[in-house]
């Protein structure tokens, strides 16, 4: 080790119904700002401010993959964004393999935006209720149970990757 402190990456965790869109769009339109407080916007970022392609990156093609496109990414500090990385983290091997492909390369903060599960239920039966027939709403709100599921996996696989 040549004892040079290890780049910085910033993974933003969105999970369902945490406001992470909005998060998104506000990164994109203060890029400006951003970049002047010393932070890179990462790689692959679409016009609404998200990272899903390098997410998907590591999803399908393995977390080693998008390791390399940001390790070649210019900033010392790289801020990502992406709904994918919640359902990447709620699976205790695929957070260790994103740990074991970012740890030597960055020292990796975590950030993850949460909310009251009781708001998150009203917001997720609202968005059902939104573009589902209202005779279906019902039985398909019951399944927004497994976002408030993932929400727990996650935290789990936050915790071991902290061991």
């Amino acid at each position: 080790m040549s004892g040079a402190l290890p780049r910085e990456l910033h993974l933003h965790v969105g999970l369902p119904k945490t406001g992470t869109t909005y998060l998104q769009r506000c990164l994109a339109l203060n890029a400006d700002a951003f970049t002047a407080d010393g932070f890179a916007l990462g790689p692959m970022q679409d016009a609404g401010g998200a990272h899903h392609r390098l997410a998907w990156m590591a999803r399908d093609e393995g977390a080693e993959a998008m390791a390399q496109v940001l390790d070649a990414a210019r900033g010392e500090r790289l801020l990502v964004s992406s709904e994918v990385f919640s359902d990447l983290l709620a699976r205790p091997e695929r957070a260790a393999e994103l740990h074991r492909a970012l740890a030597p390369r960055f020292k990796t903060v975590i950030h993850v935006t949460l909310r009251r599960p009781d708001l998150m239920k009203e917001s997720a039966y609202a968005e059902v209720a939104k573009n589902e027939d209202p005779a279906t709403t019902a039985a398909t709100y019951a399944t927004a149970a497994e976002g408030l599921r993932k929400v727990g996996a996650y935290s789990s696989a936050v915790m071991a990757l902290k061991k």
